[in-house]
């Protein structure tokens, strides 16, 4: 889950660019389980010696078989692509395939996803107007639904966005296309009405066992030569230590091999990273001094929330803090660098409202902002 310009996730969707702070959460999905799909993966062999291969899906999986499904939730484009073919390949044998959420979503509707587009995946960047209209309307709220994201996560499902609503707003908070602010907006929906506590439908019905995550996972440090592989050990214990889905996992041996094969070979297939001229454009946008104060202010608040003595025995709360803590001091570096001017913005980045405001008035004065260049 981090935050900066540098960093992996200045996005897809080219969200707030919290980078690791977009970590993921394996969550071991109780869902209905199935015993007949279309297709199925035998995804890894283990060759002895700690050799391993990665094979491409099957078209077909026993019908003897009941397997379960495990649960890879990440804020949108913070890397679950990876974690989810992490988790997905150290599976021997043939396995449904793992679904991934970005859940709880920021649009209504997702666009179908067909198998014969995936050659058509990360050919090209967004186009820069895109960006630019999406970065004016929907910047800052990223940064606030990315800690209501991680919130929504470690306390299992609850219905809160910033403090416990009811289910009527809370189908509202989820579909902010559907719903204007105003239509979403807590005093005016709910407003002094009684909250009587309750959690997420999908939480409460199609999970067996609740929502609690099962371990927090960097999807950063799993592309780190040092970290990747002590990652990706965290992925195979998660699955190992469950029954239903640790009969399936090949020996502790070969997940070195399995990292090098997905993480550093690409032998699982491309992610956004991969798409052509990504590194040039993500390292060249900055964000601005109004955008690192708003990062630094998810970030305290979750730091804070997340290391009382509530959650102090927690090693999921632990490991969340660990990690948001390093982010806090990149991105303090950062608006060190950007307010004395050593990183100098253009009106291509990543700009909140009040710098956006300056450069009109310079635009349109041809004055100049100090700290823009425009």
């Amino acid at each position: 889950m981090a935050l900066t310009a540098t960093r992996r996730f200045a996005l897809v969707l080219l969200v707030v660019s919290i980078s690791s702070l977009l970590h993921l959460i394996i969550k071991e999905a109780n869902v209905p389980t199935y015993s007949r799909v279309s297709r199925s993966r035998d995804l890894s062999i283990d060759l002895g010696n700690g050799r391993c291969r990665y094979e491409s899906p099957l078209a077909t999986v026993p019908v003897e078989n009941d397997y379960h499904k495990t649960l890879v939730v990440g804020f949108p484009s913070g890397g679950k692509r990876l974690v989810f073919r992490i988790s997905a390949t150290p599976l021997a044998g043939q396995t449904h395939s793992r679904p991934s959420s970005p859940a709880p979503a920021s649009r209504e509707d997702a666009e179908p996803v067909y198998r014969q587009f995936v050659g058509k995946l990360y050919n090209q960047l967004p186009p820069v107007d895109a960006f630019l209209s999406w970065r004016d309307e929907r910047l800052l709220f990223e940064c606030s639904w990315w800690s209501w994201y991680i919130d929504f996560w470690m306390e299992a499902h609850g219905q809160m966005f910033l403090r416990m609503t009811t289910a009527h707003h809370w189908h509202r908070v989820v579909k902010p296309g559907t719903y204007t602010v105003k239509e979403r907006d807590f005093d005016l929906v709910v407003g002094n009405a009684t909250v009587t506590p309750t959690y997420d439908p999908h939480c409460s019905y199609d999970m067996s066992e609740g929502c609690t995550p099962k371990a927090v996972i960097s999807s950063e440090d799993l592309q780190d030569h040092e970290k990747g592989p002590l990652e990706t050990n965290k992925i195979g214990n998660v699955l190992l230590a469950d029954e239903r889905t640790g009969q399936y996992v090949i020996s502790s041996d070969t997940w070195n091999c399995i990292w090098q094969e997905v993480a550093m070979l690409k032998r699982a297939g491309i992610t956004v990273e991969d798409r052509p001229g990504w590194q040039n454009e993500t390292s060249t946008r900055l964000f601005s001094s109004e955008m690192l104060e708003k990062m630094l202010e998810e970030l305290n608040y979750l730091i804070d929330k997340y290391s009382d003595p509530e959650w102090s025995s927690n090693p999921l709360a632990i490991r969340l803090v660990a990690l948001l803590l390093e982010d806090q001091a990149n991105i303090e570096d950062e608006l060190v660098e950007v307010s004395s001017g050593r990183k100098v913005l253009s009106d291509y980045d990543f700009l909140g409202p009040k710098v956006c405001d300056c450069a009109a008035v310079a635009w349109a004065s041809n004055l100049d902002c100090a700290f823009l260049r425009v």
